[in-house]
């Protein structure tokens, strides 16, 4: 059967876990001081119910920074999270980035929502060259932040929801999904520049952008890849026009609604790779 959306869910936390990591007064890599983490509002039913979600991004939420023995991780909540790096060894925590800093950018253009790849929700952060450069989804659009060189750049501008986001080996550029066509985004001397790499991309032929099949039954988490040397491209092309559509109904509108999904039962024809 094709996925039908569960009904929403709210979940409360049964047990609370507090690891006393440490502090220091240090600074991030664009010399700004560290905030203090925001706390967090009661949690009542009017904000389990009507409120923002409350989860943060999508995986992954933490992560190993490249060629460190330290973790990052997301504190704080909505507008006010910050990313820290947390040193394995000591607990010491340093302050990277937040979103709040690179929001400012966007000229006050309206957040376009980043779309993930089957269930997994958009990356809350990317890494580039090696751990150097952070790579920032904000507001659906994409910031390079050098860790080494205390620099940020804007990589995107988008007006329409982007997927898939594979930072170049080098971290000064992205490629990502869009419409069913392959993009690339980087800084250029008036803003970000966008460049489209395919054209013949449609709802039937998928160019960079992974259908049902791909991440649910065969864990693909990715149709980009970079070369080492960031001058090429591959990317997974899929041709849909065989795969029958299944009306998927979807209860939570107030009076429901159908979409209608690319999905193969057993014995249908999958999608043709290229």
């Amino acid at each position: 059967m094709p996925p039908v959306p569960s009904p929403r869910r709210v979940l409360v936390p049964s047990l609370l876990v507090v690891l006393a990591l440490g502090s220091g007064a240090s600074r991030d890599a664009l010399g700004n001081p560290p905030d203090a983490p925001a706390a967090a509002p009661p949690l009542t039913v009017e904000r389990m119910v009507d409120g923002p979600a409350l989860t943060v991004g999508g995986p992954p939420i933490a992560s190993w920074r490249p060629g460190r023995d330290a973790w990052v991780e997301w504190r704080g909540s909505g507008p006010e999270r910050v990313l820290f790096e947390v040193d394995a060894a000591t607990g010491h925590a340093t302050r990277l980035a937040a979103p709040a800093d690179a929001a400012a950018t966007r000229d006050g253009a309206p957040a376009v929502p980043m779309r993930g790849i089957g269930r997994a929700g958009p990356p809350s952060h990317l890494w580039a060259r090696g751990g150097e450069v952070l790579v920032l989804p904000v507001d659906g659009d994409v910031f390079a932040v050098d860790l080494v060189r205390g620099t940020r750049a804007r990589l995107t501008r988008t007006t329409r929801p982007i997927a898939d986001v594979v930072p170049s080996p080098a971290g000064d550029a992205v490629a990502f999904s869009r419409d069913g066509e392959l993009w690339v985004g980087r800084a250029g001397p008036d803003g970000p520049v966008e460049t489209r790499r395919t054209f013949d991309g449609s709802d039937d032929l998928l160019n960079a952008t992974l259908d049902w099949v791909y991440p649910e039954e065969l864990d693909v988490t990715t149709a980009i890849q970079w070369s080492p040397d960031g001058t090429r491209l591959a990317f997974l092309r899929l041709d849909e026009r065989r795969v029958p559509k299944v009306a998927v109904g979807d209860p939570m509108p107030l009076h429901g609604a159908t979409t209608l999904q690319r999905y193969p039962k057993a014995g249908d024809p999958n999608p043709v790779p290229s």
